[in-house]
């Protein structure tokens, strides 16, 4: 794809010194644009530079979301949270037994209720079993399914380090994956995990004592 690599570095090449434009490279890891070139460009720009690659519109829209939801979080009811929450856990059931985190798979279909806590939970967040294997398991797609291509790169540095989330590059790279790769995949299959990240939920789960033969899990709630 050096045609959309020629593209965007002539997008970018008016935003900088013209000792810059001279030695640009954004396949080089030294760039210091490697990461960020997004968030340079202006909108009308950056829209033209999406629209290089394959789907560019929807690219652009989920940019939009991206942005959007990285300067606000999204407020959201108690009930609204739950609803998230029930979602994400149920949507990637399939994709644990798929990687073979069966105990984790089996702890999603033993969930009888979904509590909130108003307190953070009693172990570390590194800790938290039931969120380390979902996580696990969406960045082992983006691992194993994402092409291997520098300019789809440039895509997936810029949303790492935008967001910090790996949830976040999946939902905005979907459009690249092998559809036949994970037969449960369907359209839109990561927005639950986007939008537990647009209301800061991403790691505010857990099974209830961290216990993965409880039946309960619970999320982080304050109305306060």
């Amino acid at each position: 794809m050096s045609v959309i690599k020629d593209g965007l570095e002539q997008l970018l090449k008016p935003y900088l010194h013209q000792n810059e434009r001279d030695t640009l490279d954004l396949y080089d890891e030294s760039c210091p644009y490697r990461d960020i070139f997004l968030d340079i460009l202006s909108e009308k720009d950056t829209k033209s530079a999406l629209c290089l690659y394959p789907n560019g519109e929807i690219l652009y829209g989920k940019y939009l979301e991206i942005c959007k939801y990285q300067q606000k979080q999204a407020n959201a009811s108690k009930d609204e949270i739950e609803n998230v929450v029930k979602s994400y856990t149920n949507q990637y059931k399939e994709l644990l037994l798929e990687y073979s985190y069966n105990e984790a798979a089996n702890f999603i279909d033993r969930i009888v209720s979904i509590e909130p806590v108003a307190h953070t939970p009693e172990f570390n967040v590194g800790e938290n079993i039931i969120h380390r294997y979902i996580y696990g398991c969406i960045g082992e797609v983006v691992i194993d399914d994402m092409p291997a291509c520098e300019s789809i790169d440039l895509l997936y540095n810029w949303s790492l380090k935008k967001t910090g989330w790996i949830t976040v590059t999946a939902y905005f790279l979907e459009t690249f994956f092998n559809e036949d790769a994970i037969p449960s995949r369907q359209p839109n299959y990561f927005e639950p995990a986007f939008k537990l990240w647009c209301y800061r939920y991403s790691n505010k789960y857990w099974a209830k004592g961290n216990d993965l033969l409880s039946s309960e899990l619970c999320f982080m709630y304050n109305d306060d």
